[in-house]
């Protein structure tokens, strides 16, 4: 009996899971599916079968209920991110399986009042429909907050090389690049809005703002693994350079305070997420004071993030050459000095921490030591050269062939195989 159950659970399951969502806008204009009622009307289905044919206070009972459940819960793991594939679907997924969470609740509701169970069992289905409306919940808001990635893709084609070159340097100054990705997160917030409520709109926020950090962080770090290539110096002038990163900083901030009325709580968010751009700044602002003491809290705040002595090291290095390169051997001494300092709140995890760690969902492209490990991953790859040569004909593409402003703006075919070796095509 319990074998068919769970072989008619699965089949039920699997062609709910399986069919082609069909997407509907609901009264209040929430995007969903009909994936929920698909689910549960199964599920209602076989409860409703279990309590007319058995006792309902007979263990045969209790493990067919148990089976029913625990098929739930493993098909909600196996299908989770199929419907994750836009922008439109992660909406309707989101407002899904936060409707499932609900409907969970209700289930567990009628099941309990409706069944006249021991208290030993009633706990144990508490416990095992708990596990599932806690599932449903977290998936909803993975599912809210994978949206970042499909907001930052036409982010990333318009501005990523761009970012940190000489027209940024030189001529955008009224950080027309952030004002950019302001507009366009902006754009998709306003289909946010419409498609979900207030909770999973929070939560999507909570993603939208590392996402915009750590995509300008990104784009930083990836000039500065060019940089450490070729030894050359980046910025043409750093005040300059360091004064349109401020801007840009504050541009961004400036949009996401703006939720703060409606979302109060953003505001730990927002002062963690842009306190690592602050602490970048500081770093590379201090780096052109030729003042390693100016670095310190900022580098312990990053490495407050990192948790990793070499990875910090490497990260700080890369931004002081970003402005300061002759004196890199001045910070390495005294990145030596404080490293007992940094080593000290750097934790041990034990194996049942790294596990949990590790089995815990994650948001791509939100923490900090992910995007440098993505950098480096890229600099392995086959990408900096490319990169490098795509910046290098941008910077000097905007005066044109033979242009006189200063000695280093050749031929853009010239500069890249006098000054990089690298064949031109």
């Amino acid at each position: 009996f319990l074998v068919r159950t769970q072989e008619t659970t699965d089949e039920y399951l699997t062609n709910a899971y399986c069919a082609e969502p069909v997407k509907i806008r609901t009264s209040d204009g929430r995007l969903m599916t009909t994936l929920c009622e698909d689910v549960f009307s199964l599920a209602n289905l076989e409860i409703q079968t279990l309590q007319e044919n058995l006792s309902k206070q007979s263990d045969l009972f209790l493990l067919a209920i148990n089976v029913i459940f625990s098929r739930m819960h493993l098909r909600q793991v196996q299908y989770r991110d199929t419907f994750l594939h836009d922008f439109d679907s992660c909406c309707a997924a989101s407002n899904d399986f936060i409707h499932m969470s609900e409907q969970m609740e209700e289930v567990t509701s009628r099941l309990l009042e409706t069944s006249e169970l021991s208290e030993e069992s009633a706990t144990a289905i508490r416990e095992i429909t708990a596990e599932l409306i806690v599932l449903y919940g977290n998936d909803a808001i993975y599912a809210a907050q994978s949206v970042h990635v499909h907001v930052f893709e036409p982010i990333r084609h318009a501005i990523s090389d761009d970012l940190f070159g000489w027209e940024w340097e030189d001529k955008l100054t009224r950080n027309e690049l952030a004002l950019t990705l302001v507009r366009t997160v902006d754009d998709f917030m306003s289909d946010l809005k419409k498609c979900m409520g207030d909770f999973l709109l929070k939560k999507t926020l909570d993603a939208l703002i590392p996402a915009s950090t750590m995509f300008y962080l990104r784009c930083l770090l990836r000039k500065a693994t060019i940089k450490r290539h070729n030894r050359v110096i980046h910025f043409f002038n750093n005040e300059k350079a360091l004064g349109r990163m401020q801007g840009d900083i504050e541009t961004m901030q400036e949009y996401f305070d703006s939720f703060l009325y409606a979302f109060p709580p953003l505001k730990r968010v927002i002062d963690a997420e842009f306190g690592i751009l602050r602490a970048v700044h500081e770093i590379m602002k201090a780096a052109n004071d030729n003042s390693c003491g100016d670095a310190f809290d900022p580098i312990l705040l990053l490495h407050k993030q990192l948790l990793d002595v070499s990875i910090t090291n490497q990260l700080v290095i890369d931004l002081w050459g970003l402005v300061d390169p002759k004196n890199e051997e001045k910070l390495k001494k005294f990145l030596k000095l404080i490293m007992p300092k940094l080593r000290k709140i750097t934790p041990q995890p034990t194996d049942d921490v790294a596990r949990s760690l590790e089995n815990r969902p994650k948001i791509l492209g939100l923490r900090l030591n992910e995007v440098i490990k993505r950098v480096a991953s890229d600099d392995r790859g086959i990408g900096w050269r490319q990169r490098m040569r795509h910046d290098v004909q941008n910077m000097c593409g905007v005066h044109g062939n033979g242009c006189n402003c200063n000695s280093m703006c050749l031929n853009p075919r010239d500069f890249v195989e006098i000054m990089y070796s690298i064949p031109a095509k």
